[in-house]
């Protein structure tokens, strides 16, 4: 009889410790989402690759779930980007949108796939200029991985590569500190960010756009070349792309204008370089255009 007594008390310690041993099995934490990212081909505006500093926006969905919205990954030294904590869900793919420079107001409220975007009419300083350089890129369906996703960007934008080259009766001190303008362009449009699709605002206004490298110095004896980023469009025939002032009265004459003599597609991703002959003697402005890809 003592025996069995004492078995039935001794159970319940043992039932006990098994519990208490089963909780200190440590649980498997999921593993954090990390980012690096590149530029396809050319640059952001005039520069090969992001800088440290850059701040690029981040979208982050895992089915119909948000995971993050709108937060900042920033360049570190060592090529990364330092974003806010965001972990794998436990099942299924992710799909990540990205674009540059970030905004405070991301992308639409009814799709975040669709950016609005304004560039500057102004881009003689090199940050407008920048920063009228949309790009954007996108990971759809990624799985769980614990390698870096990696975002290739894209350019959404036009740039448009100017240089003046002094025609008979002109010198190239002549053209030294020359004005452009680009009349009319329109700054602001709307933008997918994984079809890049580019859509026109329909009440967005039109603005003159002053290149970056405006009124160039002569450099290596010859006029290096000014620079604009443009939303994509077709200019048709016939418009005034180009008006050039030279504050030079050489044969009386001091402003050229460029009027397209065919239509000109803009085209999203795309480098158009311009060579652009001036002619006191006609008081006209004609062009020599190459295009590649950016």
């Amino acid at each position: 009889m003592k025996l069995i007594h004492t078995f039935s008390l001794f159970m319940p310690v043992i039932a006990l410790t098994a519990v208490s041993c089963s909780r200190e099995i440590p649980q498997e934490t999921p593993g954090l989402i990390t980012v690096t990212a590149s530029i396809d081909n050319y640059a952001k505006a005039s520069v090969v690759d992001f800088e440290e500093g850059d701040n690029i926006g981040l979208y982050i969905f895992s089915q119909n779930e948000t995971l993050a919205e709108n937060i900042i990954g920033t360049k570190q030294s060592d090529g990364s980007f330092d974003i806010q904590r965001v972990y794998w869900p436990e099942s299924g793919s992710i799909d990540i949108l990205a674009y540059y420079p970030w905004y405070s107001w991301g992308t639409e409220y009814n799709d975040p796939q669709v950016i609005f975007h304004t560039i500057y009419a102004d881009q003689s300083n090199a940050l407008d200029f920048e920063y009228s350089d949309l790009m954007t890129a996108s990971a759809i369906n990624v799985t769980d991985t614990e390698r870096p996703v990696h975002l290739v960007f894209k350019h959404a934008m036009s740039l448009v590569d100017i240089k003046l080259i002094p025609g008979e009766g002109l010198t190239l001190e002549d053209l030294e500190y020359a004005k452009v303008t680009i009349p009319s362009m329109p700054t602001q449009c709307y933008a997918d960010i994984v079809t890049g699709e580019i859509s026109e605002y329909p009440w967005g206004q039109s603005s003159d756009i002053t290149p970056h490298g405006n009124s160039p110095a002569i450099v290596n004896g010859e006029l290096p070349p000014m620079s604009a980023v443009l939303v994509p469009q077709t200019i048709p025939a016939g418009t005034e792309l180009l008006k050039i002032s030279t504050g030079n009265m050489v044969s009386g004459v001091d402003s050229y204008s460029y009027i397209t003599p065919e239509d000109i597609t803009l085209v999203s991703g795309y480098r158009y370089q311009m060579e652009i002959t001036l002619v006191p003697a006609s008081v006209s402005a004609t062009a020599r255009m190459s295009v590649s890809p950016r």
